[in-house]
């Protein structure tokens, strides 16, 4: 498990850390190949970036809700998991994250929206 442990103001032991999350909303061309190109080419780069501590890459499966529920239309979601801001906003300075943009440029076509979010984390379940 990726996380470094803190206290809250009420005491409690909680899990925290930060994730950097690029959401792929859309369709590639060839769907299969992007991701696994992503896996294959540019994770070997993300893994360079100083202090992550881990890599995450979520694809869609088949599901049901018993209720009415909006499907997301997310081809890939990436997460990039750090212990604080500080370390996140470090890797998003490195040259790593200078060849993360460059890789990404030899892409296949990809038609939809690229969305980038840092966020915090809180495990609940420990």
């Amino acid at each position: 498990m990726f996380f470094v442990k803190s206290f809250s103001t009420k005491g409690l032991n909680i899990g925290m850390s930060v994730n950097y999350l690029v959401f792929y909303r859309g369709r590639a061309n060839d769907q299969q190949a992007f991701v696994d190109r992503y896996r294959d080419e540019h994770v070997p780069i993300l893994k360079r970036f100083p202090d992550i501590q881990g890599i995450s890459l979520l694809t869609p499966v088949e599901w049901q809700d018993k209720y009415p529920v909006n499907p997301g239309q997310f081809m890939l979601i990436v997460q990039m998991k750090f212990a604080t801001i500080e370390a996140l906003e470090i890797a998003l300075q490195s040259t790593a994250r200078d060849e993360a943009r460059e890789d990404f440029k030899k892409f296949s076509a990809f038609g939809g929206e690229i969305w980038h979010q840092a966020m915090k984390q809180e495990d609940q379940l420990e």
